[in-house]
């Protein structure tokens, strides 16, 4: 017979609230690659607007320059606020799962069914324009 023993953080190290250490390693992988799609998606963007500028007659130009100032003074921002709500999002997981609320959750096996690619397209830009804000389309 095999004895189950059951396993406890070491104190001090991780919290009641923490996730299991493969889903640490997955969060961890997953904020660098965001943050590292977005800056290059950044980088994109500021070469874009300095092509652009360099089409545009001299007056025309400076409004590309300025977006590019902008973009480069929001840059570190942008990217430290996508790191920030990702490990927001990936907390709150950890707090749901030490509520028990993942572990508590029933499905109706009765209720799921498969559904057509082109009825989930129709279903879903259905519900889009509710679920925006008023005035923004």
């Amino acid at each position: 017979m095999a004895k189950v023993t059951q396993l406890k953080p070491v104190s001090g190290k991780a919290g009641t609230n923490s996730l299991p250490r493969p889903i640490e390693k997955v969060r961890d992988r997953y904020v660098a690659l965001a943050s590292s799609y977005l800056e290059d998606m950044l980088d994109g963007a500021d070469d874009t607007l300095y092509d652009l500028a360099e089409k545009e007659a001299e007056g025309e130009r400076e409004r590309f320059f300025d977006a590019m100032r902008e973009l480069r003074i929001q840059r570190s921002g942008l990217v430290a606020g996508l790191k920030q709500s990702l490990q927001h999002q990936f907390a709150e997981l950890a707090q749901q799962r030490a509520g028990g609320t993942l572990e508590n959750a029933r499905v109706d096996l009765d209720s799921l069914t498969l559904v057509n690619e082109d009825d989930l397209e129709t279903a879903e830009l259905n519900e889009k324009p509710a679920d925006r804000p008023a005035g923004r389309a």
